[in-house]
């Protein structure tokens, strides 16, 4: 603690203030569960591997850096058999590929002073933005109405804009409100390059088929607009997916090696070391495992949101302790879970899921 870690005695003060009767009462967890958590946590190596579920909610950012404290706080980072792992797969696409190389070619006069709208808030985003308004929206690779929270408010959202365009493989619930809907290629019909997900190889994957019908590959639908938006010699009609991949992949890596389908390719230990943070090093700006983040805390000044530099605890939207009112009408509270035949909304519409 005294040697590897920033702001522990905030987060003390924070920790107080949840004995385990609060954290029991709040959780609906059993008191001696708690406990019984805790001393497995706290005795033994633990490794904490956090899935997307649990960022899909209102306070689900301080959610998962409590996790990651507790992980620094019991000793569990920087040692074989311990760690906490969040599976971020932006993180992995920004090591392995980072697309802002495409959306800011080198040498163009494209704006960069751009909005950040995270996907939770993208109903509130819609409908509230000014200076300028939001107008129009390209979505792709999501399904809004059915995976954003309230959709009624996604209903509404979508149908102020001016134009919605929407990337994808079938018509979905989204498409319903598409002033034009473009089709995608799927995984079988291009190159891709899928990163590290929980392990520390990079795999290409090449296509069995060529595109069916008008569907093209999701970087050609860009590229084409990038054309057509005035930016031709940044993004030439001529370039195969693998001129593609020589841009976005970081240039000390072999992309030769990594573009080859044969075989899946090792990250070296300067991007994907065998045990993070060993030795105590942390790349943050104090080069300690930060309780306090001051950088999350600067980030977020002028923005909207919840920038506290401590990881807190603020109720759900909908929960029996924030609308008591609900509760006392709807006292169940729902989890949803993923179905074992889809991937979210994904091959929902194939005939032999609905057998």
């Amino acid at each position: 603690i005294r040697d590897h870690t920033y702001g522990f005695e905030e987060f003390k003060k924070l920790a107080d203030e949840w004995p385990v009767e609060r954290a029991s009462r709040v959780t609906g967890v059993p008191e001696d569960g708690i406990r019984s958590v805790a001393e497995m946590i706290a005795e033994r190596e633990t490794i904490m591997q956090l899935g997307m579920g649990m960022t899909r909610y209102t306070n689900s950012h301080n959610a998962v850096r409590a996790v990651a404290c507790l992980a620094g706080l019991t000793g569990n980072l920087g040692k074989p058999g311990a760690c906490c792992y969040f599976l971020d797969k932006s993180a992995d696409h920004y090591l392995t590929a980072n697309a802002s190389k495409v959306s800011f070619p080198e040498g163009a006069d494209i704006r960069r002073d751009r909005r950040f709208v995270c996907i939770t808030g993208f109903n509130k985003a819609v409908l509230s933005a000014a200076n300028p308004p939001i107008k129009g929206v390209i979505c792709w690779r999501g399904n809004p109405i059915p995976q954003l929270m309230n959709v009624k408010d996604t209903e509404r959202a979508l149908k102020s804009l001016d134009l919605l365009v929407v990337i994808d493989q079938f018509m979905n619930d989204t498409t319903d409100y598409a002033d034009f809907v473009l089709p995608a290629c799927t995984f079988f019909e291009q190159y891709n390059l899928v990163p590290p997900y929980g392990h520390r190889y990079l795999q290409a994957a090449a296509p069995v088929i060529g595109p069916l019908y008008e569907a093209r590959p999701d970087i050609e639908i860009w590229a084409e607009l990038g054309r057509r938006m005035g930016f031709g010699e940044h993004f030439p009609d001529n370039w195969t997916w693998l001129d593609w991949a020589k841009i976005v992949v970081p240039k000390e890596l072999p992309v030769e090696s990594i573009t080859n389908p044969e075989r899946p390719y090792k990250m070296p230990e300067s991007i994907r070391p065998e045990v993070p943070y060993r030795g105590g090093i942390f790349p943050t700006p104090s080069g300690k495992m930060e309780f306090v983040s001051n950088e999350i805390a600067s980030y977020g000044k002028g923005k909207d949101g919840d920038w506290n530099p401590l990881p807190h605890y603020v109720a759900p939207e909908e929960s029996p302790e924030s609308r008591p009112d609900l509760a006392g009408k709807y006292p169940l509270v729902m989890i949803s879970t993923l179905s074992p035949r889809s991937t979210h909304s994904q091959f929902i519409n194939l005939p032999w899921r609905r057998e």
